[in-house]
């Protein structure tokens, strides 16, 4: 498994090094950039979800799929009390709030999936990877619209507007994971021609989704970011102390192998992409929360490896 793991990250960096160059030899530029991004979180992510439902129904998957949900929700909040009293200390509002928000928020999709689905590799059968991730995110999606954005809301006027609950509940990736997961319960195969196509256009998202973050990676003052001696704090929270925390604790809970990995892996992610667009939205440090994703994001490519290995041979997960 752990060879499986490092020969993905090893493949997602060298595809994010590609975006980088295209980044600085001008093949794609903020625009396209942007443009991508939609075309990923719009198309080719939503079919990716779609199709990771397209297997055998068992009562056996919807019961794990809500055992995921469950834990996920529990992470999210365990995680949100501990980014409150790590950066407490912290003055100044528009940077607590990114210390938080990237603290809390990992890049479950753009990563997790990508690992989600080396780490359940299974030559010749199904890979429930991303089907358990899906279930994951539904989670992340309601955590990052109602807790994320109150967060970032914190000490604006408007910090008592109403969320959104359209943005909520009825954001492309919630839609594809009902439809999918509707799929599943009612046997629904979808015919060759239609299902290659969506399995094919689905499998853009892991590349698309590196160059992409190339791109923005290239964009990234590492001066700046080496100079800031905070963001080394927050970066060993987020990759590795958080991470070994979660091994720690579910190793001693009654939770089977693959329910133990997939919250190993969705805690040792980098910090979400979309990091500094909230950052942007509500006021908070966009600089600081494009530096924790760039940093985090590289870092991640051998921390994800190492925290996976600590698991299975330390914790004996």
């Amino acid at each position: 498994m752990i060879l499986a793991v490092v020969s993905k990250t090893a493949m997602l960096f060298l595809i994010l090094i590609i975006g980088v160059i295209a980044r600085l030899c001008g093949v794609i530029d903020a625009a396209s950039t942007k443009k991508l991004s939609a075309l990923l979180v719009n198309v080719t992510q939503p079919l990716l979800i779609i199709d990771s439902f397209q297997m055998p129904y068992s009562g056996e998957k919807v019961i794990f799929g809500l055992k995921v949900l469950l834990a996920s929700a529990i992470l999210h909040c365990s995680v949100a009390l501990i980014s409150y009293g790590v950066f407490k200390v912290e003055k100044r509002m528009e940077q607590k709030k990114v210390w938080e928000f990237a603290l809390i928020f990992g890049n479950c999709a753009f990563l997790g999936y990508p690992v989600l689905e080396a780490v359940f590799a299974n030559p010749g059968g199904e890979n429930p990877g991303i089907f358990y991730g899906a279930f994951y995110t539904l989670i992340f999606n309601v955590f990052i619209w109602t807790y994320g954005v109150a967060l970032l809301q914190r000490g604006r006027p408007d910090s008592r507007e109403s969320n959104n609950w359209r943005k909520i509940f009825l954001n492309i990736g919630v839609i594809a994971c009902v439809i999918g997961f509707l799929f599943f319960l009612l046997k629904i195969n979808l015919p060759p021609i239609i299902g290659d196509a969506v399995t094919m256009v689905g499998n853009m998202t892991f590349p698309l989704s590196m160059l992409i973050i190339g791109s923005l990676v290239a964009t990234f003052d590492f001066k700046q970011i080496f100079k800031n001696g905070k963001l080394y704090y927050y970066t060993f929270m987020k990759l590795l102390a958080w991470p070994l925390l979660v091994t720690a604790i579910c190793s001693f809970l009654p939770f089977d192998s693959h329910l133990l990995l997939l919250c190993v892996v969705m805690a040792s992610v980098p910090a979400a992409s979309n990091c500094a667009i909230f950052a942007e939205l509500y006021d908070g440090d966009s600089i600081l929360s494009a530096q924790c994703v760039g940093l985090t994001t590289l870092l991640s490519m051998g921390t994800i490896p190492l925290n996976l290995w600590i698991a299975q041979n330390i914790f004996g997960i």
